[in-house]
């Protein structure tokens, strides 16, 4: 029979949990040097930020313009730009309300200004509005970044730790403007040290294009992610909607999903168990290479023309939700259990991350 005093160690499923430690009232009297431990301690994670371009088509001529934090060309002023006369907007399409009364004066805004502003679902970091002391810590890492002519800059990121994630749709407007001026200003892509992308292949813009293009414009970039695949499902991700989806974005390992979830759910009907614990990698891998050895020569070129930019460490992954993360985890290891088969991958470790140092080329 169990000791008694062990019993007591057991607490029951339905007890109320003890809301004693929920606050620390003696915080404040702790000394400073602790309290700012802490405060750096519980500094999230990084974050996968995944950026929304949008057009703006404002003049500013046609509105005051907002506070930015820094100047981009406006393109109402140039005067090869259809609907400019070199000194005003001459267009009336997509005035907003407010412009309706002073249109006599501000004369609209362009039809087809390619002036974008940046938007995220990233909810900013909590540190930030805790206290001012939390505050102080936190804006030591986190910048309100990605301001453009119109917009104010209200995604707060983290230049060296955040991930920038750039949708395919990002990317086509990049493609467009190729030659033209960039849709995001170089001074702020600059800062950006960590990029994941995800690119819809055409043969006319295949990766060891787009990529090299993009490095030009972000060009202290040390790690880039290759997104393969975009991993979304109402069943595991408990029925979130896209804006909580984007808010909680992870990176998740290059293996074929579905039939991961096809052999954990054998292991629970009793089918055949055809994968036996083998976790394969993404069929999609191959068709997203990239030839490093390209990427150096057109970087070597670029740098002779004046353009310099790094080569990064490239590794590809799979974008899928935290909550999704957690609960396949989960369900990996109900399967192994249940079995008592160890879920292995199969891979050639080098093929899935790309070190430039491997490189022989010499600049």
């Amino acid at each position: 029979m169990a000791d008694s005093n062990e019993s007591t160690l057991v607490a029951p499923h339905n007890m109320v949990p003890d809301k004693t430690y929920d606050s620390f009232p003696l915080f404040s009297k702790l000394p400073t040097e602790v309290r700012l431990l802490i405060w750096k301690m519980v500094i999230p994670d990084p974050r996968i930020i995944q950026l929304e371009a949008h057009s703006i088509s404002r003049c500013e001529h046609a509105m005051v313009r907002v506070r930015s934090d820094m100047v981009v060309p406006d393109k109402c002023q140039n005067d090869d730009y259809d609907g400019s006369d070199g000194t005003i907007c001459t267009g009336i399409h997509g005035m907003i309300p407010q412009d309706l009364g002073s249109l006599d004066a501000v004369r609209a805004r362009l039809e087809d200004d390619d002036q974008f502003g940046f938007t995220s679902a990233a909810v900013p970091p909590p540190l930030l509005t805790v206290c001012r002391e939390s505050h102080d810590v936190a804006i030591k890492n986190y910048t309100r970044a990605f301001p453009s002519v119109g917009a104010f800059a209200e995604t707060y990121f983290d230049y060296e730790r955040d991930v920038l994630y750039l949708s395919a749709t990002y990317i086509q407007y990049e493609v467009a403007h190729v030659g033209d001026c960039h849709v995001m200003a170089r001074s702020e892509a600059c800062k950006v040290q960590n990029l994941a992308i995800r690119m819809s292949f055409q043969v006319e813009f295949p990766g060891n294009f787009i990529i090299p293009m993009l490095l030009r414009l972000f060009c202290n970039v040390k790690s880039l992610t290759i997104l393969i695949e975009d991993c979304q499902t109402d069943v595991y991700e408990n029925g979130m909607t896209q804006e909580q989806r984007r808010s909680e974005l992870v990176l998740f390992e290059p293996i074929e999903i579905g039939q991961a979830l096809l052999m954990f759910e054998a292991a629970e009907t009793q089918f055949s168990d055809i994968y036996k614990g083998l976790l394969c990698e993404s069929e999609e891998r191959d068709s997203l290479d990239v030839d490093m050895g390209y990427l150096e020569r057109k970087r070597l070129e670029d740098i002779k023309k004046g353009s310099v930019w790094n080569l990064p460490k490239i590794q590809w992954k799979i974008l899928t939700t935290a909550t999704f993360k957690t609960n396949f985890e989960q369900l990996q290891n109900d399967y192994e259990l249940l079995t008592g088969v160890k879920c292995y991958r199969i891979h050639d470790t080098h093929k899935f991350t790309i070190d430039p140092k491997q490189l022989l080329l010499e600049p």
